[in-house]
């Protein structure tokens, strides 16, 4: 697989709507995304994954947050059993500041771009470190995971 091609599929993406269950190509949900950007890059998923399947697909690769390269998954949920939501690091600075990319704000009732305009639920980016984000990504963020690590 290759980290640059996964990083540039997912920024071709950014803005899209969110569309709970989707795999795209015009609207995803956070798995779906990476799922695509994923095959993009050379993987061999030939199913949408939830974030928990991912989980499984790539546990043995986890890495400390603040040394994640562009294309870590980061993992939210209210425990580590619990896994709910996915993002991917888009960018990274030396002092361990992120950008992280991934398809937000929808859920379950996200099932079309009209009430995904409403939710204003799409593919965006969030800004900070893991423990310096917002509220929900600090609370939540349970750990991080490299699908390239090994390749």
């Amino acid at each position: 697989m290759d980290r640059n091609t996964y990083v540039a599929e997912l920024q071709r993406h950014i803005g899209k709507p969110y569309h709970w269950g989707f795999m795209g190509p015009d609207s995803f949900d956070c798995s779906g995304l990476v799922c695509r950007c994923l095959n993009a890059a050379g993987a061999n998923i030939v199913s949408k994954l939830c974030a928990a399947d991912l989980v499984a697909k790539f546990g043995a690769n986890k890495v400390q947050p603040g040394q994640a390269p562009i294309g870590t998954l980061f993992f939210y949920g209210p425990s580590p059993a619990q896994i709910t939501h996915v993002m991917s690091v888009l960018f990274r600075w030396a002092n361990g500041m992120v950008i992280l990319a991934g398809a937000r704000h929808g859920d379950a009732t996200t099932v079309s771009t009209e009430i995904a305009a409403q939710q204003k639920a799409c593919v965006d980016t969030v800004f900070g470190y893991y423990q310096d984000t917002p509220l929900y990504w600090t609370a939540n963020f349970q750990f991080a995971l490299d699908p390239f690590r090994g390749q």
